[in-house]
């Protein structure tokens, strides 16, 4: 009766069979589902999914494992870091709510819902986006539906747009930016900053903040940037509160390709191809601090904190939502 104790606690087995003391059954099997249950946890966390995207919102993040789960975790005052489960491809953290799209191509949304932005407008989407209290989704045949706040007419999408194929859209504080085919960005709502002016320029990629956005261009794999407060558009303008017209749009980081772009509330953030990570604008809360020595394949920028995913899948957040690896 001793082979199961005998292999569970080996380093005090003579001190126990030396006194001749013989613990009861009941005892050895509880010993032996205590360590193999701590080991089959050691085990999970060592083989963790490793996330594939991260969305940044105010106070709050979201990631997507390759598995296919949404976690979120900060604030959570109306229920936007509790995700339902599923089996989703993509998920967008907003200012007070978030949306996800499953597998199987439908929308979904939790969180405030003070405005309508999580009543998701029929359709299957291939991505979707969080914005202030609006939400804009990419539909499987490139449309773009919106729903939520339209003080501004953030949610209408231009007539115009009927005739194009999306391949993105982004919502962002009171306006929305959407990128077609060819490359051509467009935007609407809320223009009083020029945030909906964008330059003409073919853009691979665009980020839609509160009241900037900024884009990747499809030639050079450059960055401009426009909208509110040159100091988001330009690094180098860091102390300037000029307010930029659409024709000032700036163009950042010249000569150093980008691989991806993300826009907060008053920052921005470029990645570039060696997975550096790049901030300028407000550093309020330490956003612009990105880690150092660290190789990064997607950022994403919310109201005071960044958070990057690592070429190994880890999430990495600074600025208001500390300075950490997020695990779970």
């Amino acid at each position: 009766m001793y082979a199961v104790f005998e292999v569970v606690v080996l380093g005090r087995l003579k001190l126990y069979r030396g006194g001749g003391v013989q613990f009861p059954m009941v005892l050895r099997i509880r010993i032996f589902g205590f360590l193999f249950i701590a080991l089959a946890c050691t085990l999970l966390l060592a083989f963790r999914f490793p996330v594939v995207q991260v969305s940044s919102g105010a106070g709050f993040a979201c990631e997507h494992t390759l598995e296919g789960q949404v976690r979120c975790w900060g604030n959570n005052v109306f229920g936007q870091a509790q995700p339902p489960r599923g089996d989703f491809a993509q998920v967008s953290a907003g200012w007070l709510h978030a949306c996800a799209v499953t597998q199987d191509s439908q929308a979904i949304c939790w969180g405030s819902n003070l405005h309508g932005q999580t009543n998701v407008s029929p359709g299957r989407f291939s991505q979707i986006s969080a914005g202030y209290w609006h939400t804009c989704g990419l539909t499987l045949d490139g449309r773009i539906r919106c729903w939520g706040d339209d003080r501004y007419g953030q949610a209408t999408v231009p007539e115009r747009t009927e005739q194009d194929f999306f391949v993105q859209v982004s919502a962002g504080g009171y306006f929305t930016c959407a990128l077609t085919r060819q490359g051509e960005p467009i935007c609407w709502g809320d223009d009083r900053q020029g945030q909906s002016s964008p330059p003409p320029v073919a853009f691979s990629e665009l980020s839609a903040g509160a009241e900037h956005a900024c884009g990747i261009t499809r030639d050079t794999c450059e960055v401009y940037c426009w909208g509110y407060r040159i100091s988001q558009l330009d690094p180098s303008m860091q102390s300037s509160t000029t307010t930029v017209s659409p024709s000032d749009a700036s163009l950042t980081q010249r000569g150093t390709p980008a691989m991806g772009i993300a826009t907060g509330a008053q920052h921005s953030c470029l990645l570039t191809l060696d997975g550096a990570a790049h901030c300028w604008g407000s550093n309020s809360h330490g956003q612009l601090n990105a880690p150092v020595n660290v190789a990064f394949v997607q950022v994403s920028a919310g109201w005071d904190h960044t958070c990057g995913v690592t070429n190994t899948g880890q999430v990495i957040c600074w600025g208001g939502l500390g300075n950490e690896e997020v695990t779970f």
